[in-house]
């Protein structure tokens, strides 16, 4: 479902290569005759599409918990193929060549010229650097907004719970030039000129719809945390704050729990 959502909204290959999708219609009634009403007409069932798709998806899932089981057991991890295995190998390298090799090669070939390179730094130079920073920022915001999401949705502290994980959800799977309309509807006005006229639309853009990404990576991370842990550190007296700082943070992200874990961090709480 996430790949169909995705696929069916991308815009740079169908733009590139001038098919008339619906990314490409809403983006091209936006940006080429400035007519909103165009833009958003087109981009309706497309809206309509992704929605349906995420709240059948909630459906089907309900309220269950999805977590990572690591092994060292690599024959969990492994498909046996027996004498297919190189005929898989050779038909994977083949479309690996085919659709990432001869691309990627074509445009080195005419791209790795001393001149194009220093005719790309010259005029691309501030804006890779510019794009770096930015990715950089929203990135890190995307980062804490998604911890304190997983938080949420991990512990159900809040009653919606569920519409905060599917509205994260939606946002990704929305294409990026409907969401890039809709800030420009929103701040595209003269008291609001000066969000309108910096780089915070980009990274509230970004941040908007990549925080599902950040969300669902931290969301593991917690599934295989135990609850005992946070909980004996509420017992003992540490507030909210101290837990998520020495014992959500840190063990969130551990692939393997040390020995003692549970200890130390019992130690850090109390």
């Amino acid at each position: 479902m996430l790949v169909f959502l995705l696929t069916m909204g991308e815009f740079g290959a169908p733009a590139f290569l001038r098919l008339d999708v619906f990314p490409v219609a809403s983006f091209t009634q936006s940006s080429a005759f400035y007519n909103f009403g165009a833009a958003t007409a087109a981009a309706v069932p497309l809206v309509g599409i992704v929605l349906s798709c995420v709240l059948i998806s909630e459906e089907l899932l309900g309220n269950r918990d999805y977590s990572f089981r690591w092994t060292s057991d690599d024959r969990v991890m492994r498909i046996p193929l027996g004498r297919r295995s190189p005929l898989a190998l050779l038909a994977v390298i083949a479309l690996a060549v085919l659709m990432i090799g001869m691309p990627l090669a074509g445009v080195l070939w005419r791209g790795a010229s001393a001149t194009a390179l220093a005719h790309a730094i010259q005029h691309a130079g501030g804006s890779a650097v510019r794009g770096v920073l930015y990715a950089a920022i929203a990135s890190s915001i995307i980062c804490i907004l998604g911890f304190f999401l997983a938080y949420i949705l991990q512990r159900r502290a809040l009653a919606g719970w569920w519409w905060l994980d599917a509205l994260t959800l939606f946002l990704f799977t929305l294409p990026g030039a409907i969401i890039g309309i809709g800030l420009i509807a929103l701040w595209n006005r003269p008291s609001t000129n000066w969000v309108y006229s910096s780089p915070a639309l980009l990274i509230m853009g970004l941040v908007a719809q990549y925080a599902a990404l950040g969300t669902r990576t931290i969301l593991a991370g917690f599934s295989q945390l135990p609850l005992s842990l946070e909980e004996a550190a509420e017992i003992a007296g540490a507030g909210w704050f101290r837990r998520v700082l020495t014992i959500l943070a840190p063990f969130s992200g551990q692939r393997h729990w040390p020995r003692g874990s549970w200890r130390s961090s019992f130690a850090c709480g109390t």
